[in-house]
């Protein structure tokens, strides 16, 4: 871990916590367990040709194989009947604790409205509890409309601009932002701003650094939890996958660049199984010394119900 570093991390929900599969122009369908379930009955009684499309994709979801390291299909990651998925939920909890006493989360979901006020105390409930302690969101971003990715990042840098005017250019600790965001299942392709493209992650990290200036030691890294395939029936399926394993250790590395970032190797899948619990694929490492273990190892060689969020 870095010393001296004050770090903010600009926390999502859905896509993150969560997988959100992308449903057309409708809000996206939320992967939990109920809905999976759900699928399989619709599945198993409907003609191939009748098979109901949400159901297809959740099952495409559930079937897809997660690489670097995850060692599993999707369906690891469903979430419970209140939208988290406590595997994603214990993962962040490690990044916060990897930042250190001077982290700061900042609520950049659309759960941070007021109409989700409920879905938010869950929230912080699931996170207190892999914490071991008493949690509330100290800040989140303004309420504004927010169609569209650049319309999140723009959120987060004028958040950023107020924070470091508050904080001053002579302030002692270096400024590390990590933004963990699946842009609402969406790629970040086409976005643009005054004339410059954003179409992935490093343009986004650009864009959020241009609001705070050159005044300040500064470092970005933005997370976007997006995947997309077509399956073999020709199926498109985009969603917010989560905090993989591979986004996990990017976000990792950023925050403690003693990690190595994630590859994508088969003997990845063999290295993890040292580290399992007795559980086995629902579980994730038991502990952060495997973990770092297992990094330095690597280094070394009805229909379904919709997440009801803005977009």
């Amino acid at each position: 871990m870095q010393a001296h570093v004050e770090t903010l991390i600009f926390l999502d929900v859905d896509g993150v916590l969560n997988i959100g599969v992308k449903d057309g122009p409708n809000d996206p369908v939320a992967f939990t367990s109920g809905n999976l379930q759900l699928a399989l009955q619709m599945a198993s009684s409907a003609k191939k040709k009748n098979m109901n499309p949400i159901a297809e994709r959740i099952l495409a979801v559930a079937e897809r194989k997660v690489d670097y390291g995850e060692n599993s299909t999707y369906e690891k990651l469903v979430a419970n009947d209140d939208e988290l998925s406590e595997l994603l939920v214990s993962r962040f909890v490690k990044l916060v604790k990897t930042a250190g006493t001077s982290c700061h989360l900042v609520f950049s979901s659309s759960w941070r409205r007021p109409k989700h006020a409920k879905r938010k105390e869950r929230l912080e409930t699931c996170i207190a509890k892999h914490m071991g302690k008493p949690f509330t969101f100290e800040a989140s971003t303004s309420l504004r409309e927010e169609r569209k990715p650049i319309d999140r990042l723009q959120t987060i840098g004028e958040y950023l601009v107020n924070y470091c005017q508050q904080r001053g250019k002579d302030a002692a600790p270096a400024l590390r932002i990590l933004v963990l965001d699946d842009f609402c299942s969406t790629p970040l392709g086409g976005q643009e701003f005054h004339g410059t493209g954003i179409n992935s992650p490093e343009a986004a990290e650009r864009y959020v650094a241009e609001f705070i200036g050159k005044d300040f030691d500064v470092k970005v890294k933005v997370v976007h939890t997006y995947d997309s395939w077509t399956t073999k029936q020709g199926t498109q399926i985009e969603i917010g996958c989560g905090l993989t394993m591979k986004h996990f250790s990017v976000s990792l590395h950023f925050l403690d660049d003693a990690m190595p970032l994630p590859v994508e190797s088969s003997a990845s899948d063999c290295l993890l199984a040292q580290y399992k619990t007795a559980n086995g694929a629902n579980d994730d490492f038991c502990c952060p010394q495997a973990l770092f273990r297992f990094l330095a190892c690597v280094r070394g060689s009805c229909t379904p119900s919709h997440e009801q969020h803005e977009q």
